[in-house]
């Protein structure tokens, strides 16, 4: 399995934005690792799925007032993207407390492409939007 880990090219230019970012990294990260040491210990899994589900609600919040505050002309669609990825993690973890088995690796090949691919299409345009304002 592929690891994606962060990358500085994935810096959009915002301080607090992409510090929040590689915090989603740094999670990912930990699902990576339980699934390179074999190690798919159920309560450790749960736990990051949590921590994912409750920092991403928190990050897309900060992202949005941001937005807001800018009056960045995209945010209805930038919101709709951030309501999927919400869908897509309670829709797991409503299948992890059903004891349906996840895919672990399929679970974070999701979440990294996600980020790498909201990260430098959509987040990049705000900060562009922003710098252009200044």
């Amino acid at each position: 399995m592929k690891h994606i880990p962060w990358n500085d090219l994935y810096l959009v230019g915002h301080e607090l934005i992409d510090l929040q970012h590689k915090k989603l990294f740094e999670i990912a990260e930990r699902m990576y690792v339980l699934i390179l040491e074999r190690r798919l210990d159920a309560q450790e899994l749960k736990h990051i799925i949590a921590d994912l589900s409750d920092y991403a609600k928190y990050h897309f919040s900060c992202e949005e007032m941001l937005m807001q505050e800018v009056q960045f002309p995209f945010i209805r669609s930038h919101r709709q993207q951030h309501i999927k990825i919400n869908e897509r993690v309670a829709a797991t973890i409503q299948d992890f407390e059903n004891g349906i088995d996840i895919d672990i690796e399929q679970l974070y090949l999701f979440l990294v492409h996600w980020l790498v691919d909201h990260i430098t299409l959509m987040d990049k345009q705000i900060a562009m939007y922003i710098q252009k304002l200044q």
